[in-house]
This record gives C-alpha cells, sequence and structure tokens, in this order.
C-alpha cells in the first residue's frame, strides 16, 4: 500500500525558480500528494501542477501584506504548526524557514530537503539586515529560538548540496542524512533559433533578482567594460536595476524579466558565459548553462560548483569579487565562444537519487 504524501513548503509568491523546479518534480514522484503551504499569490503560477493545496491562516490576509515578508516571519511558526497532518504517512519539507517546524505524530515520517539553513538567521544577515531588522530584536531572538527547534523535528535531513550540509551542522548542530543535489533540468540541447536585436557575444545572468546573487555587480562591471549583457529573471531588485541601467545608458545591457523555457535555453546556448558571482546555496542555472555546453563563472563555494569541474567553469575571488569578475569577462571576451563539456546529470538521475535515498516504511 503507497503511503499518503503531504508536501510542505514555506510559501508559494514567486514565479518558476529552483525550489519550485523540486516541488515540480517531487509532484511528479508523488502524483497525489497534497501540498501545504503558508500562502499561495497570483505569481506561483507553477503551483497549478498540484491538485491539492492546503494553505494556512495567512491566505486570507490582505494581498499588501503578503508582500512583507519580515513582518510574515513572525507568524510563520504558528502558520506552520496549526497544520494537521492526520491520516498522511510520509510528510516532505522543502523549505529554508519555518516548514521543517511542523509538528507531526511518531507514526508519521518527516523527511526535510534543507535547501539552507534560514539565510536572514545566519549565513546572510548583512545581506537581508535592512529587510529583517525593521522587526525587534526581541522578535529576531524568538524566530532564532522556533528555528533551532524546528531543525530537531524532521526524522531525516537531506542538503541539496555540501555547501548546505555544512551550513546544516555549523548552525543546527545537527549532520545531515545525505546530500541530493538537485539536477532538475532537461539536458537536450536548444535548437538553432533566430532572434532579432540579439548581440553577437553576451554574458548572460539567469535567476531571481536578490542582493545576494550579485546581479549589481556584473550590471556595473558590464556597463563600465562596454560588454553586452542579458539578465532574465524578476524579483526585489528589478526596479532599482533597470533604474541603473537607464541612468549609465548602458544599451548594451538588457533586462528581460521572465522567458520561458524554450528562449531561456536558447539564451544559454548563444551566451559567451553564464556569469553567478553570489554564493548560491546550489544554483540549479548553472548546471542548466552547463547543459548546453556553456561556460559558467561562479563563486568557488557555490553549491552547484560541487558538481562541475575546473573545465566547465571559472571562479571568482571571493576575496576581490568586483577585480576578479572584472579580469574574467575580459579574458573570456577576447576568446571565441567557449564550448564546454556538459554534465551527465539531470531530472531522471535526480528522481533515481531520491528514490534510493528517500524511502518509507510504516512506524508501528
Amino acid at each position: 500500500m503507497k503511503p499518503k504524501v503531504a508536501i510542505v513548503y514555506d510559501w508559494a509568491d514567486t514565479h518558476y525558480g529552483g525550489a519550485e523546479k523540486v516541488l515540480a518534480t517531487l509532484h511528479e514522484l508523488y502524483p497525489e500528494a497534497t501540498l501545504f503551504t503558508s500562502f499561495v499569490t497570483p505569481q506561483a503560477t507553477w503551483i497549478k501542477k498540484f491538485s491539492k493545496i492546503r494553505t494556512s491562516f495567512l491566505q486570507s490576509w490582505p494581498s499588501f501584506i503578503l508582500k512583507h515578508k519580515a513582518f510574515l516571519s513572525i507568524f510563520l511558526p504558528f502558520a506552520f504548526e496549526s497544520f494537521d497532518f492526520n491520516g498522511y504517512d510520509l510528510i516532505i519539507s522543502v523549505t529554508s524557514f519555518a516548514a521543517k517546524g511542523i509538528l507531526t505524530k511518531p507514526t508519521q515520517k518527516h523527511i526535510c530537503y534543507l535547501l539552507t539553513p534560514t539565510r536572514f538567521l545566519y549565513s546572510h544577515t548583512e545581506d537581508y539586515l535592512s529587510k529583517f531588522f525593521l522587526i525587534s530584536q526581541p522578535f529576531y531572538r524568538y524566530l532564532r529560538r522556533f528555528d533551532q527547534v524546528a531543525a530537531t523535528r524532521p526524522d531525516k535531513i537531506y542538503a541539496i548540496s555540501q555547501l548546505v550540509a555544512k551550513r546544516c551542522q555549523k548552525y543546527y548542530h545537527r549532520n545531515v542524512d545525505g546530500v541530493i543535489y538537485p539536477t532538475i533540468f532537461n539536458t537536450r540541447e536548444a535548437k538553432e533559433e533566430k532572434k532579432t536585436g540579439l548581440p553577437d557575444k553576451f554574458f548572460l545572468c539567469v535567476g531571481r533578482l536578490t542582493s545576494y546573487k550579485k546581479i549589481k555587480l556584473v550590471i556595473q562591471t558590464c556597463g563600465q567594460l562596454g560588454f553586452p549583457l542579458v539578465v532574465i529573471g524578476t524579483g526585489p531588485e528589478y526596479k532599482s536595476l533597470r533604474k541603473l541601467v537607464n541612468h549609465h545608458h548602458w544599451s548594451q545591457i538588457q533586462l528581460l524579466g521572465n522567458q520561458s523555457e524554450k528562449t531561456l535555453k536558447m539564451y544559454y546556448n548563444k551566451a559567451l558565459a553564464l556569469v553567478a558571482p553570489g554564493l548560491e546555496d546550489f544554483g540549479i542555472n548553472l548546471l542548466e548553462a552547463n547543459s548546453q555546453g556553456t561556460l559558467v563563472i561562479t563563486h568557488p563555494e557555490s553549491g552547484a560548483r560541487e558538481l562541475l569541474s575546473n573545465d566547465q567553469a571559472l571562479d571568482l575571488d571571493p576575496q576581490d569579487l568586483a577585480g576578479s569578475l572584472q579580469k574574467v569577462l575580459q579574458r573570456v571576451y577576447r576568446q571565441s565562444k567557449n564550448r564546454v563539456t556538459a554534465q551527465k546529470a539531470d531530472t531522471a538521475s535526480f528522481k533515481k537519487n531520491w528514490q534510493k535515498k528517500v524511502t518509507y516504511e510504516h512506524k508501528q
């Protein structure tokens, strides 16, 4: 008899990013699973893949409040502890914050797929300082205490990278039960396609536009060097980055927002290199670019870098990110298109690895 499965995710308010691709793939593995999440917004179109969805009391709150994560973070522990998992056998939390804090029974199995220990509480506090420190220090201490307790609740924790596994041990004092890389992408190469206005040589950035990804640094560097750059994705920094480009009249830099998978693959295929200087918990976009035979320029400690050889990726110097980025971009731009060997890992290998490690046995 198959177990009744629940999948739990922190919140569903963004477009189709790395975590959402994980959820979509888990849905393929567990098509009858119910998705539990604190709230859903119209931007999360990917959620339509799930036929059964449960949201918390936060769903009834006004939409303008749901945009303020700093404020909402105070209530997320209550939201996830309020969920009733009666009747479910296997509960899988995909989380970087409160979803791992759900309450389950001894007869149920709770597997946590850890995206990272909560960034604003630990590894990226400075990046989130202006937003999350608007809440008072007592609330910050409360959230950290909750998060420490929440990390003890899963029966097993699997990390998305060795980087995240090390953070789990450092911040939660708990060793993970294994690493399952989210190699969730299609390895088929993009078909040759004509695209008007596309430079002969250009660099590419892909992802959610948040401060820790350092997209602003790439834009400033390419702007100053006069190198063509295409940025695909949206996020909190989109408007400020657009303003920066317009202010300097950097016409060689294009911010295209979100694009279809077909178009994205075409840009991966045509780019000189994908540039990802921020420290990524994993970084599916690095492997997506590599799957098209495209060079990756990245932070040496990013999770996906663990799967890429030195022939497939060029590392930046974390101690001199701006200086090393400028030098690497200049070197790559002088060369012709760099074709590299593609990784063999893809969605099928992720599914196989997941099913091998995440097993269910009925608890008495």
